[in-house]
């Protein structure tokens, strides 16, 4: 027995050997399970993000967050005369105002404004007629890929919801095509960031029912066209804020990093003044703030209005793009100096020569020039924007034509365009504390008040004065420095 003793004490050990061995396989077997596991989902999570960016951003939208407060600043209203003051003087005498220099309170288009290289929105997108749908914007009929998303519910709006939903769209090929074919329409119709952010938002209401995915569908398309965009959220509706590079008027913000951050309201939404809960870091890479520079009108289908004009003896029939007042209508608030340099529509400066033209023929330089001013003076119907809107409110050449009433600044800019189209001399605007007139550059010296600008002499030409000639100013004004509005107009419109 002694014998065997020896013998299977080796068994035991060796069976105890070949199972530990098996312990350690079976457990390395598990921890190179769990790894490729960890693998695949990192694989995965990158092929889902595309970018390091996106990983990023998204874990930012997973953790920081926090609640801000939102303000409003209304444009101020200098006091205007109720009705339309009319000129006291016989005749110009040669006088010389001092400029408080130049109207700059807003930022310069130094190139920070997103152009996209033009190229044929339906190029590699669309193989057949069952690959798109269409949509209206403005009259112009878009083509945009069909696709169904995901709809999510309205219940617990919070940062996890708005962070699966970039995570589910930030690298999906149906949704970056989207945004490509968006960009090239945008190139086409000569947008510019506003009227990009308009697009967006249009096409928003073509794949989500609810506003709230509207909202996070807008914000995704401009983080990947490069522009500066948040959400914020409250109880109720989650909100689109987006950084525009000049201030804005009545519309709510908060400010972070520097920055101002306005919230756009979308169908449904209404305008809120308490706090919003939002991320303070920004997406990663250079994000442009929303451009509302415009220096020439969009290119979008014209669809006629008409407005009759009673001037002397004549009723005038004038025409307009409704399409363009309809964008312009939308526009925000903003800085006057924005407002000069669109021209009106080639629709309207059509009905415009159509009757001006016989007038002009065979005049001196400032005789046509004193009789745009008096067709201005007398053919537009005067009262303040508080009267026509409610509130102080900024036309477009185009709006001035079409609605009933305007004011001296509105004037001015029209003014501006029809001296520049029919008799080609340049002109400035003139913002006095409680006035906004306008000055010409006349070749050589006439009896009259004028500015010095650029050492050129601009002679006043106010649009607002009754009776005035070219080189009369308002008596209050005399001794009054105006700061200066300097423009290129650019009549290649609708």
């Amino acid at each position: 027995m002694k014998n065997f003793t020896p013998l299977l004490l080796l068994i035991s050990l060796l069976f105890a050997s070949f199972g530990l061995t098996a312990q350690v396989d079976t457990l390395k077997n598990e921890y190179q399970k769990e790894f490729d596991e960890f693998l695949n989902s990192s694989q995965q999570e990158f092929s889902t993000f595309k970018t390091k960016n996106d990983s990023v951003f998204y874990n930012f939208l997973k953790q920081s967050w926090q609640e801000f407060g939102l303000m409003e600043t209304t444009r101020p209203v200098p006091p205007k005369p109720v009705e339309q003051p009319v000129m006291k003087e016989t005749k110009p005498s040669e006088h010389e105002i001092e400029p408080a220099g130049e109207h700059k309170t807003i930022m310069e288009d130094t190139g920070r404004q997103i152009r996209y290289n033009s190229i044929s929105e339906t190029k590699g997108k669309f193989k057949n007629v069952s690959n798109y749908k269409t949509m209206s914007f403005y009259g112009a009929v878009i083509h945009i890929p069909k696709t169904v998303f995901e709809h999510y519910s309205n219940d617990n709006i919070d940062q996890n919801r708005i962070a699966d939903f970039f995570r589910t769209y930030a690298g999906n090929d149906s949704f970056l095509n989207i945004v490509d074919v968006l960009k090239s329409v945008s190139s086409n119709h000569k947008l510019n960031g506003y009227g990009y952010l308009r697009l967006v938002q249009q096409t928003a209401s073509n794949y989500f029912s609810t506003t709230n995915d509207q909202v996070l569908f807008t914000w995704l398309t401009l983080l990947k066209s490069g522009y500066d965009a948040k959400v914020g959220y409250n109880k109720q509706n989650i909100y689109l804020l987006v950084c525009f590079d000049t201030p804005v008027f009545y519309y709510s913000f908060f400010e972070n990093n520097g920055k101002r951050y306005y919230l756009i309201p979308f169908d449904g939404q209404n305008k809120i003044n308490q706090p919003v809960t939002s991320f303070p870091r920004n997406y990663p890479g250079n994000q442009n703030a929303v451009s509302l520079i415009i220096t020439s009108n969009p290119e979008i289908p014209a669809k006629i209005g008409t407005r009759s004009l009673r001037y002397h003896y004549d009723t005038v029939l004038l025409k307009y793009n409704q399409n363009l007042k309809a964008f312009f209508d939308a526009y925000p608030d903003c800085d006057l100096s924005l407002y000069f340099p669109p021209a009106p529509s080639k629709i309207a400066l059509s009905s415009l020569s159509d009757y001006l033209n016989p007038l002009l023929k065979g005049k001196s330089t400032i005789e046509q020039v004193n009789l745009l001013l008096d067709f201005m003076q007398k053919g537009f119907p005067y009262a303040t924007d508080e009267k026509q809107f409610g509130k102080e409110k900024y036309m477009f050449a185009e709006e001035t034509i079409a609605y009933p009433y305007s004011d001296c600044e509105d004037r001015a800019i029209l003014l501006s365009h029809l001296i520049d189209y029919f008799i080609g001399l340049k002109t400035i605007g003139l913002v006095f504390p409680e006035h906004v007139s306008l000055a010409v550059q006349i070749p050589g010296n006439i009896d009259g008040t004028f500015i010095e600008y650029s050492n050129q002499k601009y002679y006043i030409c106010d649009p607002t004065y009754i009776g005035s000639k070219l080189g009369m100013i308002m008596p209050e004004f005399v001794n009054t420095s105006p700061e200066i509005i300097s423009f290129e107009s650019n009549y290649k419109s609708n």
